[in-house]
C-alpha cells in the first residue's frame, strides 16, 4: 500500500515538474496521457493478486523474459481512450460554460 502512495506522489511530482515547461495549451493533455501511462496498474502474473504499473511489467517481460506478451497492456488499452475521453468532455464543458 506504502509503494502505490510513494509511487504515485512521485510521479505526479515528476509529471508537474516536467510538463511545467510545455504551453498551457498542451500541458493537460500530456500530463493526463503520461500520468495514465505510469500509474495504470495491471497484475503481475495471471493467477496473483499482486499489482504493478503495466509499463513496468510490459517491459520487464520484453527484456528480461524477451516474451513479446501484449496481456500487461490490456489494461492501458482501456484506460488511455477512457481517459483522453473525460478529457475531451471536460475541456468542451469548461469552453461552453467558462
Amino acid at each position: 500500500m506504502w509503494f502505490w502512495i510513494i509511487y504515485i506522489l512521485s510521479c505526479l511530482c515528476i509529471t508537474i515538474f516536467f510538463f511545467s515547461f510545455l504551453p498551457s495549451k498542451w500541458k493537460l493533455p500530456f500530463f493526463i496521457l503520461f500520468t495514465t501511462l505510469v500509474i495504470t496498474p495491471t497484475t503481475i502474473e495471471v493467477s496473483s493478486d499482486n499489482l504493478a504499473p503495466a509499463i513496468s511489467i510490459f517491459l520487464y517481460d520484453l527484456i528480461f523474459e524477451k516474451n513479446l506478451s501484449y496481456k500487461s497492456l490490456r489494461v492501458l488499452l482501456l484506460s488511455i481512450p477512457i481517459n483522453l475521453l473525460i478529457l475531451f468532455v471536460i475541456l468542451r464543458l469548461k469552453r461552453k460554460f467558462f
